[in-house]
């Protein structure tokens, strides 16, 4: 009651001061609390992520709200969220004991094959003791799929096997494998290969199995139901459950954790453990003779790699010769690094769904014990198992390398090139440059020092028996130059087309082809198909291209939101979804928008965090677009969130697609368009994701160097399918310069100027619109002060000028628009510092009343008369309050 007493006390001193005229610093009230008006995501709990799964494959993982734990139970963000829930139980395994030969009753039957046919096949030694094998094929389902593996015996005494952590140390983080592998290699190891390791828990990137290295336990696991690789110190394999891993722990020399036995006694280990989904997979198995093979699977990418699921993954390791396999991490983690014969550095060789390396928990490491002198022992040769056409030129080139299979120089003199079948057609001796005679088959080549054979590849000539194009259509930017991108197949394997073997019709509307397939589009909007046909046979393949295609709205919120939906990544964040109007939020045209509300402040730190909304079924996107566009108006407590989006390809997997750099994240306030653009890689026709049209995340959230954990609100407006031509004005103004920003001044009569253009990067810029320019003086909107405003087009400025500024720092806030309605804003402070005050200094809370009133812009006069009145009234308040405190003073007695 006391407290509340001097509350109002407070406040009635403030009016009284604020009567009297001159005030020395303004009052600001807070709140006891600051309750976020954000309620929980529209979806039910059985749409949400499981929270069982705080533990992911990497930082990515949380981009898609409906991935748990690792790639066991990788769901792409297309699927729908009520997966996640067999997903998570799919994660579990047996708790049995289980060794390098198990005996148990519950096996399953032998193994299916699950290679149908093998379109690409190669080998190579990457040093003594170290093979790899990658493998085109496809499946008996009739999916393609790309494979690497690499072997080794891990009691070869030229080769050693390594658990791989970040910065080669003894603590958890997450890095690279690349990065793994490197730092082991300053350490002096020579690491030739390396693959992806255990699952992680994504907010503290600690492994959720054990790791032991170097002898050493870094890490026990954190669930009984964790499974684990190892080495022993006399160098035998072994792969078992917890159970088994106490057993043997002491005699460890490497260990990591896994999830899944894959494989049993050259069985499936059926168990309620294996997923169904088809992703990216890495696993480890043991022959009968006590080599370790490491398997990397890329998915996502149909139809060049399409993924497999748990019991394929199981199958296909039984099929390459597994007694025994674990699952490792895999997903988007699955990663396959090697030093190729002839390098010196390690180079990523597949290609993972994210486009790029994750950074993981740990991984395995194969290195060489053999000597690295870069002294000629062989060559590497390339092109190597490639198909070309009859007739056509191929360049061959050499590598040396070192017995080590590290680089070595080639002499300058007494290498030779020679065909070990003259019939194919010839090859110069000096240049390696082959010459196609049009003889269809195998053309072997070889390179020899001084009559000793270094080296040979093999290709083929053959006319291919399949064209298409990679998309049924393409959008093209007016008077832009983009490939058709025609592919040419032989038996499933990729032929290089020489520009003599196609025939093309392209109608002059569209443009014309200049090199390869490359189209220079025509400068009028046009919609038409090209056709190719490979000469001397019936094959052809057409594509529909649109040039000048104009934007489609894809959802404008004029008819409200009911097929919208939000999620979280679970991990305490909260989000909602409304709709917005002019008089309760923002608009960007029309008469309404989307409101994101979002909550990160009760997240967990450290996490990848991240709220979505999108409509709750998928929602196609027409013709061949080549990016989604969007308007987003962002709030200072927006600043740093990265924005991405879904997209579903052809296949029906969920492709991610960005609207800002994840670097910079949002970086403005006000209305700004956005624009993520699709990969020319990616296989249309494409639509939304289900509740994946926007994604906002926060990565390492929390942390000095992350993203940030605060609340607020997200508008966004007419979200577009783009096609190559934007003929808006999509870019704001450029507020170049306010002339008092940083400054101080002995005068209280400040003139505030600001300088501002249209962004001339813009071929549509419409230009600033000078009625639209707006000012605030410390929170006070001078706008309206019609006379003391001043526009000066010619300089492309405007001036706020007439007033007198009190002692003390003043913040400035201007916001510009152009004709499309663009705007930006821009903040700045000054200092005014004139001695002692006078009377005749004005403090911008006393103009405010009168700066914000429409017809009224003068300045009230001085405070000379103002004293009496101020005085009386500061009288008047003391003695209302002292009657309030007597009165509370009885009662409280």
């Amino acid at each position: 009651m006391v407290r509340k007493r001097w509350t109002v006390i407070g406040s009635l001193l403030l009016m009284a001061a604020l009567m009297g005229g001159e005030v020395a610093a303004p009052v600001v009230a807070v709140t006891a609390t600051d309750t976020p008006v954000v309620s929980s995501a529209a979806a039910t709990a059985s749409q949400k992520p499981a929270s069982a799964s705080s533990t992911a494959a990497s930082s990515s993982v949380a981009l898609s709200p409906a991935s748990s734990t690792g790639a066991n139970n990788s769901t792409s963000a297309s699927q729908a969220s009520a997966n996640t829930a067999k997903n998570a139980a799919n994660s579990t395994t047996a708790t049995a004991s289980k060794t390098t030969s198990p005996t148990t009753s519950a096996q399953a039957p032998a193994a299916n094959p699950v290679i149908k046919s093998i379109i690409d096949q190669h080998e190579a030694t990457l040093t003594p003791g170290v093979t790899e094998q990658r493998l085109t094929y496809i499946s008996q389902s009739g999916a393609q799929n790309k494979y690497y593996s690499v072997a080794l015996n891990p009691k070869n005494p030229n080769t050693q096997l390594l658990a791989g952590t970040p910065g080669d140390g003894a603590t958890s983080g997450v890095q690279t494998v690349s990065d793994q592998a490197s730092a082991a290699i300053k350490h002096g190891h020579q690491v030739v290969a390396a693959v992806n390791g255990d699952l992680f828990k994504i907010a503290s990137g600690v492994p959720t199995g054990n790791v032991i290295k170097d002898g050493v336990e870094l890490q026990a696991a954190t669930s009984p139901r964790e499974s684990f690789f190892g080495v022993k110190k006399d160098g035998t394999p072994i792969i078992g459950d917890e159970q088994t891993y106490q057993q043997v722990k002491g005699d460890l020399q490497q260990a990591l954790g896994g999830r899944n036995i894959l494989v049993a006694d050259g069985k499936v280990n059926e168990t309620k453990a294996i997923g169904t989904d088809s992703e990216p997979r890495t696993a480890v198995g043991i022959k009968a003779d006590g080599t370790v093979f490491f398997v990397v699977v890329d998915g996502r990418q149909a139809p060049t790699s399409n993924g497999l699921s748990m019991v394929d993954l199981a199958n296909l390791m039984i099929q390459r010769g597994a007694v025994t396999a674990l699952n490792l991490d895999g997903g988007g983690s699955s990663t396959y690094v090697a030093r190729e014969p002839g390098e010196t550095q390690l180079s990523l060789q597949n290609q993972p769904s994210d486009g790029k390396e994750r950074t993981v928990a740990n991984a395995w490491l194969i290195a060489s014990k053999t000597t690295s002198d870069h002294q000629l022992a062989s060559a590497q040769l390339t092109p190597d198992d490639a198909v070309y056409t009859p007739n056509s030129t191929i360049t061959f080139k050499a590598k040396g390398v070192d017995a080590a299979g590290s680089s070595a120089s080639l002499p300058a003199e007494g290498l030779n090139w020679q065909l070990t079948n003259t019939k194919m057609g010839t090859i110069d001796a000096k240049t390696g440059v082959f010459h196609s005679n049009g003889t269809q088959g195998k053309v072997t080549v070889q390179l020899t020092l001084n009559g000793r054979l270094l080296g040979s590849a093999t290709i083929t000539i053959a006319m291919p028996d399949k064209l298409a194009f990679s998309q049924p259509e393409l959008s093209v930017k007016r008077g832009a130059t983009q490939a058709l991108t025609l592919h040419a197949t032989y038996q499933g394997r990729a032929v290089t087309l020489k520009s003599s073997d196609l025939q093309w019709q392209v109608p002059a509307k569209l443009g014309i082809l200049t090199t390869g397939d490359q189209l220079q589009a025509g400068q009028q909007v046009a919609s038409d198909t090209i056709e190719a046909k490979l000469k001397n046979t019936d094959l052809h393949a057409s594509i529909k291209v649109d040039v000048g295609r104009l934007p489609e709205v894809l959802d404008d919120f004029e008819s409200g939101i009911s097929n919208w939906g939000s999620l979280t990544a679970d991990r305490g964040e909260q989000a909602n979804i409304g709709l917005s109007s002019a008089a309760d939020g923002q608009v960007r045209f029309g008469k309404h928008a989307l409101r994101l509300d979002y909550d990160f402040s009760s997240g967990t730190k450290s996490a990848t965090l991240g709220v979505y909304a999108g409509p709750q079924t998928s929602q196609k996107m027409p013709g061949m677009p080549t990016g989604v566009g969007m308007w987003i108006y962002a709030t200072p407590e927006a600043k740093g969130y990265w924005l991405r989006m879904y997209v579903t390809d052809a296949t029906g997997a969920a492709k991610p697609i960005d609207l800002t750099t994840q670097d910079t994240g949002i970086d403005w306030t006000g209305w700004k368009y956005v624009e993520a653009t699709i990969p020319a890689d990616y296989q249309g026709p494409f639509s939304i994701s289900p509740e994946q049209a926007l994604c906002m995340i926060s990565l390492k959230a929390g942390q000095s160097d992350g993203g940030p954990m605060t609340r607020g609100s997200l508008y966004i407006d007419n979200i577009r399918a783009m096609y190559g031509t934007n003929p808006d004005d999509s870019k704001a103004p450029l507020i170049s310069h306010i002339n008092v920003a940083g400054q101080t001044y002995t005068t209280p009569q400040v003139a505030i100027t600001t300088t501002a253009t249209d962004d001339t990067r813009d071929p549509n810029a419409s230009g600033i619109d000078w009625t639209k320019t707006r000012i605030w003086v410390d929170g006070n909107e001078y706008t309206n002060a019609k006379e003391h405003l001043t526009v000066n087009t010619k300089d492309h400025t405007f001036t706020l000028a007439g007033y007198q500024w009190q002692n003390g720092t003043h913040h400035v806030k201007v916001s510009v628009q152009d004709k499309f309605g663009n705007e930006t804003e821009q903040e700045a402070d000054f200092n005014v510092n004139v001695g002692a005050a006078t009377s005749g200094e004005t403090s911008s809370s006393s103009v405010s009343s009168v700066a914000s009133k429409k017809n009224s812009d003068q300045l009230p006069a001085t405070g000379e008369n103002n004293w009496a009145t101020g005085i009386l009234g500061l009288l008047l308040v003391v003695a209302s309050a002292a009657t309030y405190l007597l009165s509370g003073y009885r009662r409280t007695r």
